[in-house]
């Protein structure tokens, strides 16, 4: 959902809010807004009459001082400009001045508006529907849209055939790198303590074990990565209880005791210690929501990576 601040800018220049963004036309262009943690994002649907005129706005942006309208980036894609803003108080003021900055230099460049189709780039009627084109609300005509979907689709098809890889060695990679991070787990629990920064680090070692293995970039990697990270939260958390009894059989505490005999100890404790059980299971978790809570932004980021496009009617 868009926060008040950009349902307000919206409402002010007659935009639409729905499906947790706002779009419409804003100034002669069909704009698309939307928010996150930390950003805000605009959108312009735009193509270009040719790559001269592509180009002379990337070399006029790059020259120009964004930082005052605390411009985080700017893409320029095949169907809209896409310009993130770092969101801080007072961020609405600053996207206020950037409008009145920018499109007023829109048509220096001949970016069509939004009477023009993204795909033909020929006049719309007002029958023609908004179209969602990954994340970008675009008005199209009706056999455009079918076009440009089936493009999607393919180029889609395509990237996941050449990318290659499989399940099997994505879980393989997900496993090794995320028992990398069970044993940082299990090192910081031995001392007393549960941190989400190593759930990302488990999330983050997951992830990057996956793509090291060639795992394929699919939906199915989300739910390896949240498969290996539970195995690693688990295999974690036993693990400081195997490195407190260590420590104990080491300092002589555990007289006749062996490493060997540790496993069988943990499981006598699970089914005979009430308290051990109620502990474990509690510490298990703490343990799996500040580890989700750590590796959050890693699978938002994975979706975004393995996920289709979003193309639908608005």
């Amino acid at each position: 959902m868009i926060g008040p601040g950009l349902k307000k800018f919206a409402d002010e220049n007659n935009m639409i809010s729905g499906h947790g963004m706002a779009y419409g036309d804003l100034r002669g262009y069909a704009v698309t807004l939307t928010e996150g943690s930390g950003y805000k994002r605009m959108a312009i649907a735009a193509t270009f009459p040719n790559e001269e005129k592509k180009s002379a706005l990337r070399a006029f942006l790059d020259s120009s001082d964004l930082s005052q309208y605390r411009v985080k980036s700017i893409v320029l894609t095949g169907i809209s400009i896409d310009i993130t803003f770092l969101d801080n108080p007072g961020t609405m003021t600053k996207i206020r001045d950037f409008t009145d900055w920018l499109f007023p230099q829109l048509q220096n460049y001949e970016i069509s508006g939004i009477s023009t189709c993204v795909k033909c780039k020929k006049s719309l009627s007002s029958s023609d529907g908004w179209r969602l084109i990954s994340d970008v609300a675009v008005p199209l005509h009706d056999a455009c849209f079918e076009k440009l979907s089936d493009e999607i689709r393919k180029e889609e098809a395509q990237r996941r055939e050449a990318a290659g890889g499989s399940y099997v060695s994505g879980f393989i990679g997900g496993l090794l790198g995320a028992l990398l991070g069970a044993v940082l787990w299990a090192l910081v629990m031995s001392v007393g303590y549960v941190a989400s920064i190593i759930g990302y680090l488990i999330g983050w070692l997951a992830n990057k074990g996956y793509d090291l293995l060639r795992g394929k970039q699919g939906p199915g990697k989300i739910a390896i990565i949240v498969i290996v990270t539970i195995i690693a939260v688990i295999i974690g958390s036993f693990g400081s209880d195997v490195i407190a009894l260590i420590s104990m059989i080491n300092g002589g505490e555990l007289p006749g005791i062996g490493y060997g005999d540790i496993p069988n100890i943990i499981f006598l404790m699970l089914s005979e210690d009430t308290a051990y059980l109620t502990a474990t299971l509690m510490n298990l978790g703490l343990g799996l929501v500040f580890a989700f809570l750590g590796v959050f932004t890693i699978l938002k980021t994975a979706k975004k990576q393995t996920g289709n496009k979003k193309i639908r009617n608005l």
